[in-house]
């Protein structure tokens, strides 16, 4: 049987750590960021992970996310969510970018783009 709430905590434990390497690794703090997407962020997800955050945690703000309108969309999730924000204009050339993938078979990936 699953339990929620160890998958969580797993799957974050890896998410934190992969995202504070690619921050470093860029050169970039949370505040020079226009733009953050997470493959299927629920606002529950967001909520829960806040505290765990640490000085990122200010940046959820900048989280573009789909999961709330449409629901699972499995693998289109992140580039939906580009789609989104570019028609929005919230995602423009230049835009410095952290795209976050964490998985509930316990991995997690994070990278960083100028649009």
């Amino acid at each position: 049987r699953c339990n929620g709430r160890d998958l969580f905590a797993a799957a974050f434990g890896l998410l934190y750590p992969t995202m504070e390497t690619v921050m470093e690794r860029t050169g970039w703090g949370y505040d020079d960021l226009d733009v953050i997407f997470c493959h299927q962020p629920t606002k529950r997800f967001v909520e829960k992970a806040i505290p765990f955050l640490g000085d990122a945690g200010k940046a959820a703000g900048k989280l573009w996310g789909t999961a709330e309108r449409y629901g699972n969309t499995s693998t289109t999730s992140l580039a939906l969510a580009m789609a989104e924000a570019e028609e929005a204009g919230t995602l423009v050339a230049g835009a410095k970018v952290l795209v976050l993938a964490p998985s509930s078979g316990v991995s997690a990936a994070a990278m960083t783009m100028v649009w």
